[in-house]
């Protein structure tokens, strides 16, 4: 299975974490929102389609400026995540 060997999986609304958490409880530790992960807060980020106020293109520029933004905390959390999977 494609998890198994996945170290985080990175989900943008809660209802999609909570959908995989309660399919592959197993992993819940994987399971991380894109929000949580690079910007050390928990919110959604909702798909263009339910966000009608904003253009694909907008929200687009939103994520990755949220990615560049955070990308030294994915790392961190990535090496996090390793060790644990070391230790355990």
């Amino acid at each position: 299975m494609l998890l198994e060997d996945t170290t985080l999986v990175i989900v943008m609304t809660e209802s999609q974490r909570e959908a995989l958490s309660l399919e592959f409880p197993q992993w819940k530790n994987k399971l991380f929102l894109l929000s949580e992960v690079f910007d050390g807060q928990t919110y959604d980020l909702l798909d263009p389609v339910e966000r009608l106020e904003e253009t694909p293109e907008e929200i687009g520029v939103e994520i990755c400026q949220l990615i560049s933004r955070g990308f030294s905390r994915l790392r961190g959390l990535l090496l996090k995540l390793e060790m644990n999977q070391v230790i355990n």
